[in-house]
């Protein structure tokens, strides 16, 4: 991971923060909310950081080639480069937040079939 991306990470764990505190995640709904709220704050971060940290250029050529596709349209380079992120990120952080509501109970199943003496239950 480059350096400066861990803003984008702690930017999803404060929306993800901020949708337990407010008990946004009940529904699937919530959970899609969530992954756009965090495509978006990831997007605009991430663009921001490619396009005047690095140039445009990450050298993480996933990326990159999107850039470059994009670029060969006829677009600016910052157009470019906030259009890859926000795509990357809109797929990305939307498959994740549909995991995560599939897998949201699974931790609270094991940890309840273990009794006090930490043995399984049969």
């Amino acid at each position: 991971v480059l350096l400066p991306f861990i803003l984008c990470h702690i930017a999803s764990v404060v929306v993800v923060h901020l949708f337990v505190a407010r008990r946004f995640l009940v529904s699937p709904r919530g959970f899609l909310w969530m992954g756009i709220i965090m495509a978006l704050a990831n997007g605009l971060l991430g663009s921001f950081i490619t396009a005047f940290v690095y140039g445009g250029i990450t050298e993480v050529h996933s990326i990159d080639s999107l850039v470059m596709g994009i670029l060969m349209t006829g677009q600016s380079l910052l157009t470019a480069v906030f259009w890859a992120g926000m795509l990357t990120n809109l797929v990305d952080k939307l498959i994740g937040s549909i995991i995560a509501f599939f897998f949201q109970h699974r931790p609270s199943r094991l940890i309840n079939r273990r009794d006090h003496s930490g043995e399984q239950r049969q």
